[in-house]
This record gives structure tokens, sequence and C-alpha cells, in this order.
């Protein structure tokens, strides 16, 4: 049911909070999910499969799914408004200016993970660049500008780089 980022951790991230914020991610049985938000995820994902719901807390409500042969998360309010979406992609997928960015940015780097992050306010990649003893989580705009990074040493403390709030917390999604 988890993907990089679970649906449930989604919100946090797409308002730059940190996503290691030590809430605990609630499990949702369909008839616990507002019929609000399960009628709009219909209407937006018509053929999802194998839906798992989660809540982080009263204000979020995510769904891990399938659907176009990718897993995906969607995150809405409890209204059933639609908060963001974030699809597993091929690498190859990527935009060609966040290929250009990465390559010209993290030239030693190689792609292990590529997400395709979409919320009301546009469009953007979430990335998991490898490096021999350390993994870089970085997120560009469709234009390919940086917008934030994360470094994880292997047994150090993650750092966090958030260039697009100024606030430190992780803006992944």
């Amino acid at each position: 049911m988890k993907m990089c980022i679970g649906a449930a951790v989604l919100l946090p991230a797409l308002l730059g909070a940190c996503s290691g914020s030590g809430q605990e991610v609630k499990e949702l049985k369909n008839d616990e999910v507002p019929l609000a938000v399960r009628d709009a995820f219909a209407k937006q994902f018509p053929h999802a499969a194998k839906v798992a719901w989660e809540a982080e807390d009263a204000n979020t409500y995510g769904a891990d799914f399938q659907e176009e042969s990718s897993k995906r998360s969607a995150i809405f309010a409890p209204d059933g408004t639609w908060l963001g979406t974030e699809s597993s992609i091929a690498k190859g997928a990527l935009a060609e200016a966040v290929i250009n960015a990465i390559a010209a940015q993290y030239p030693d780097h190689e792609v292990e993970k590529a997400e395709r992050v979409e919320t009301p306010e546009g469009l953007s990649y979430e990335v998991e660049l490898e490096h021999k003893e350390h993994t870089v989580e970085v997120r560009f705009a469709e234009d390919g500008k940086l917008i934030s990074s994360k470094v994880e040493e292997d047994g150090e403390k993650e750092e966090e780089d958030d260039r697009s709030t100024g606030t430190g917390g992780r803006a992944g999604v």
C-alpha cells in the first residue's frame, strides 16, 4: 500500500511540512472515508484498482491505488477537494528540462525512482538520486528549476534544503 511517500503524508509535504512529523497514519475502511471524498475520488480516478484509504488526521484523506499500470497516491480534503496526486513513472518519462537539470546539477548520480506530482498549483517531479553512500531526494518544477533537495547519508541525519518555502520543511510533494 505504501509508495515512496504514502498518500497520508502527501498533504504535509505539499504544504512544506516535515514528513517525519511523528503523526500516525490510520488505515481506513471504505465506509470510514467521507462520502464526498469517495465520490470525488471515483470521479477523478474512475479506473482505480486496489484502493487503500488512509488518514493522518481529520483534515486529510489519502488513497493509494493502481491506475494505468502505475502506482499512485491521491489526497483529498474532507469536503472532497482534490489536493494532489503522485504517480510513479519510468525514468525516461521525466520532463526533458528535468533530465537536463539532473545531468547538470547531479552528474555523478543515478536516478533510482521518479514520480510525477500534480497539485492544483501545477506539475513537478520528485526524483530519488543515488551516488556512492548517499541518496538525494530532489523536487524539480516542470521547467527544470530545483525546488527542494534532501540528502541522506548512510547512518547520518537527513539534511534538507527547501528552496520553495525557506522553512526547511520537506516540500517533496
